[in-house]
C-alpha cells in the first residue's frame, strides 16, 4: 500500500515562511520569485474576493508557485477548490482581529458554502487524490453558516499551520479519507452544534471512501464549542495522534464528550486536556468517549468545573464501553465530588477487555490514586 500511495501523491510541497513572505509582499505590492499574490488579480476587494483567490490558484498551479494574501479580510462568497500542491500562506491568524480591524489575514465566509475544500478521487477508485497543500498563517471565519467551513476528502500530505477556525454552525473541519497529515499550533472555536450530531472537528472514514488515518494534532486548542470538540466517526479511523492539546468548553449547552472516538484504533494521547462544565439540571455522559476503540495509549487531564453545583451532573469522567487493549493514565480534578472514584471510569463489563486505566485523583483538597481495569 505504501508503494501504491507513493504513485497517487507525488512528492510533497515544502514549508516556508509565511508571515515574512506575506508582509514583505503586501509592503512592496510585489510577490518575490515563486510567489503569487491575490491582491494582484482582478476581484472587489472588502466585497467579494472569491474570483481574486480562484485566478491566483490558477496562476500558481501553472507556474508551481506558492499563493500569498495580505494583512486584510478577504470575503468568500463561493467555494474554493484547493489544487494538489498549492500553498496558502497568510500573514498570521490574530486572536480577536476581527474586532479591532484587520491586523492578520482573515478570510471571510459570507454565504452559505464551504469555503475552502480540497477533495480528490478516493484511493480505493485509484486515485489521484488531492495532496501536499499548506494552509498556513490565517484566520478562517465561518460567518456562522451551517455548512462546514473546511473539508479534507480524498487527501493527503495536509499541513494546517499557524490557523485559526471560528464561527461555523457546520464542523470547523472535516477529514475524511485523509491521510498523513498534521494539524499544528492551530486554535478552533465555536465549530460545530449542541448535541452528537456536528462536532467542531470530524475524522472520518468508510461510507464508500478509504480509512482516515496517520493525522497528527500538535499544540492545538478547541475552545467554546456547542458539543463535541472532536469526533472519529466511522469504521477503523486510525493511527491518529494527540500532542499538547487542549479542549476546553464553559458553554452551557456543551453536554455531551468533548472528545469521542466511536470504532478507532490506534490513537495516541500525549498530553491531552479536556476541561468541562455544561448546565445545571442536564446530564453529561463523560467527558471522553472511547466506544468500540482499540489500542488506546496515552495520558488524559480531566477537569469538569462543578464546584458550585451549577453544572452539568457527570456519569463518567471517561467512558471504554466496548473497547478493547487500553492502556491510560488520568489525572483527574473533581471539584464536586458528586461521584465515588469507582465511577470516574465506567466498561461495558461484557465486551471491554485488556483495558487498564491508572488516575491520579484531586477531590477537593484530597489526593488518591486509584486504578481501574476490565
Amino acid at each position: 500500500m505504501a508503494e501504491h500511495r507513493r504513485r497517487l501523491f507525488g512528492i510533497a510541497a515544502g514549508a516556508v515562511g509565511a508571515s515574512a513572505l506575506a508582509g514583505e509582499a503586501a509592503a512592496s505590492a510585489r510577490p518575490p520569485a515563486g510567489f503569487v499574490l491575490v491582491d494582484a488579480f482582478p476581484g472587489r476587494p472588502g466585497s467579494d474576493d472569491s474570483a481574486a483567490i480562484r485566478w491566483a490558484l490558477t496562476e500558481a498551479s501553472r507556474i508551481g508557485a506558492a499563493v500569498l494574501f495580505s494583512g486584510r479580510e478577504y470575503r468568500i462568497s463561493e467555494t474554493i477548490d484547493l489544487p494538489t500542491g498549492i500553498q496558502l500562506l497568510g500573514t498570521g491568524a490574530v486572536l480577536g482581529a476581527e474586532r479591532r480591524g484587520p491586523t492578520g489575514t482573515i478570510l471571510r465566509r459570507t454565504s452559505d458554502v464551504v469555503m475552502l475544500r480540497a477533495k480528490g478521487r478516493s484511493f480505493l477508485r485509484g486515485g489521484p487524490m488531492r495532496h501536499s497543500i499548506m494552509i498556513r498563517g490565517m484566520l478562517l471565519h465561518g460567518g456562522d453558516q451551517p455548512s462546514d467551513l473546511v473539508q479534507l476528502i480524498s487527501a493527503a500530505r495536509i499541513t494546517v499551520q499557524d490557523c485559526f477556525f471560528v464561527a461555523s454552525k457546520g464542523r470547523n473541519l472535516l477529514l475524511w479519507e485523509t491521510f498523513d497529515s498534521r494539524v499544528v499550533n492551530t486554535d478552533f472555536e465555536w465549530g460545530g452544534a449542541p448535541g452528537d450530531e456536528i462536532p467542531m472537528i470530524e475524522l472520518r472514514s468508510g461510507g464508500g471512501l478509504e480509512y482516515t488515518n496517520q493525522v497528527h494534532f500538535v499544540g492545538c486548542r478547541c475552545e467554546s464549542y456547542p458539543g463535541t470538540a472532536i469526533a472519529l466517526t466511522g469504521g477503523n479511523t486510525n493511527e491518529i495522534f494527540f500532542t499538547n492539546c487542549k479542549l476546553e468548553s464553559l458553554l452551557p449547552m456543551a453536554n455531551q464528550p468533548a472528545l469521542a472516538l466511536g470504532g478507532a484504533n490506534v490513537v495516541r494521547f500525549g498530553g491531552v486536556q479536556v476541561t468541562s462544565r455544561g448546565s445545571r439540571g442536564a446530564t453529561m455522559r463523560s467527558l471522553v468517549e472511547i466506544r468500540d476503540s482499540s489500542f488506546v495509549t496515552g495520558d488524559l487531564y480531566l477537569e469538569h468545573l462543578d464546584g458550585d453545583g451549577d453544572a452539568a451532573r457527570l456519569s463518567s469522567y471517561l467512558d471504554l464501553g466496548g473497547s478493547q487493549a487500553v492502556d491510560l493514565k488520568l489525572f483527574v480534578y473533581d471539584g464536586s465530588r458528586r461521584l465515588s472514584p469507582d465511577a470516574y471510569v465506567s466498561f461495558d463489563r461484557t465486551s471491554s477487555k485488556a483495558c487498564t486505566v491508572r488516575g491520579i485523583l484531586r477531590r477537593g483538597r484530597d489526593v488518591m490514586a486509584q486504578n481501574w481495569t476490565s
